[in-house]
């Protein structure tokens, strides 16, 4: 005869049902567990990303506008056009005091050579 009976045969299929249990409840505390870390990392991760979108944010209140750039170099601009026209009246001016002296320079050997004619003949 068979050693099973409905006895024997609810006990194995107790205790079957009883590690399946025990299985499937180890597998959802890993599971959560595995869900809690990966929530932690996600935190850690986005974190690490507000710090840097904040240091961005600092960053960027520092710079200059468009606006404040263009009148910077509008005047900027100004300024050299300024020195620019100052240094070609400079130049201008010392260009005719250049010729001024060359001209005195040989009138003064005009004369000179005049001079010397009358006094030593």
């Amino acid at each position: 005869m068979s050693k099973w009976k409905i006895s024997t045969l609810r006990t194995f299929l107790q205790r079957q049902i009883d590690d399946q249990a025990k299985a499937v409840a180890v597998a959802l505390e890993s599971a959560e567990k595995a869900v809690i870390k990966a929530e932690e990392a996600a935190n850690k991760r986005f974190e690490s990303v507000n710090e840097f979108r904040q240091q961005l944010n600092d960053q960027t209140k520092t710079f200059m506008t468009r606006d404040e750039v263009e009148t910077r170099f509008a005047a900027v601009a100004k300024d050299i056009a300024a020195n620019t026209s100052r240094l070609d009246r400079t130049q201008g001016r010392d260009t005719g005091r250049s010729a001024d002296l060359i001209t005195w320079i040989a009138i003064g050997g005009l004369i000179l050579s005049v001079v010397s004619r009358f006094i030593w003949p």
